[in-house]
């Protein structure tokens, strides 16, 4: 897959002085000649078309590579966020300037599995400013947020709008394979999936409910239940169900 940001629905909420950080950051990176991936919001915004302007961008790295990247941020003025805020430093290096964020990530937040080569593999293109960057996998993408259930945060729903706009078309064996004995993660998300979009999933491989141990849902039934859609969150977060103008997750939603 291949996007240009241009096309983004949301890009246009990224400030100037923002910008010229991202861009930096970015150029840094590509400048170390290293392999990295663009994770976090614009991922997501690959997948979906829909940026969320979180502040922050995501870098992911390989984990023996990490100081090179931690040094080329460094070296575009970026300072270590810990001394604003602590944080984990066994995983990400937080580096900012201006007010935003550059994470470098090397590791899962929680340490169920190292990144691989797969996370790099560069299938998967962003265009930011007239530069392509390789972004992370959606099935990557997917199992990460997968493991984010916290009292104030759940990654669920972009999973679910990740599922809806692939239709289902993922290297589920990988994926699958990667969840290891943790697959009923991945199994409940889908279970769920199939109650909010009964319609959707019977373009999902006939092959997964056996891999996951799942009931294979009616093939009958609406693409999409609005009405249990809204029972999980009745604020605009489900792409399909956006009203013109809407974004998933704006600010002051």
């Amino acid at each position: 897959m291949k996007r240009n940001a241009a096309e983004l629905k949301g890009i246009e909420k990224i400030s100037e002085d923002q910008a010229d950080f991202y861009r930096d950051v970015l150029e840094a990176a590509r400048k170390t000649g290293l392999p990295f991936a663009l994770g976090g919001a614009f991922a997501w915004a690959t997948y979906t078309s829909y940026l969320r302007n979180t502040k922050d961008i995501d870098l992911y790295v390989p984990k023996d590579l990490r100081h090179d990247f931690i040094h080329a941020v460094t070296s575009i003025g970026a300072i270590d966020y810990y001394d604003f805020l602590g944080y984990d430093r066994r995983w990400i290096y937080r580096s900012t300037r201006d007010g935003y964020i550059a994470d470098i990530i090397w590791d899962m937040a929680n340490y169920v599995r190292p990144l691989d080569d797969d996370y790099f593999n560069a299938q998967n293109r962003l265009t930011l400013w007239d530069t392509e960057y390789a972004v992370i996998p959606a099935e990557e993408l997917i199992l990460n947020k997968l493991y984010i259930m916290q009292r104030g945060r759940c990654d669920w729903f972009d999973v679910f709008n990740v599922l809806y706009c692939t239709k289902g078309d993922l290297d589920w064996e990988r994926l699958i394979r990667k969840m290891g004995p943790d697959s009923i993660l991945l199994a409940s998300a889908i279970n769920v999936f199939a109650w909010l979009c009964p319609g959707c999933v019977g373009l999902f491989p006939s092959d997964l409910w056996g891999a996951l141990k799942l009931e294979r849902p009616s093939e009958e039934g609406p693409d999409i239940v609005e009405s249990r859609v809204n029972y999980l969150d009745s604020r605009p977060w489900f792409i399909p169900l956006l009203k013109p103008g809407e974004h998933p997750f704006a600010e002051g939603n």
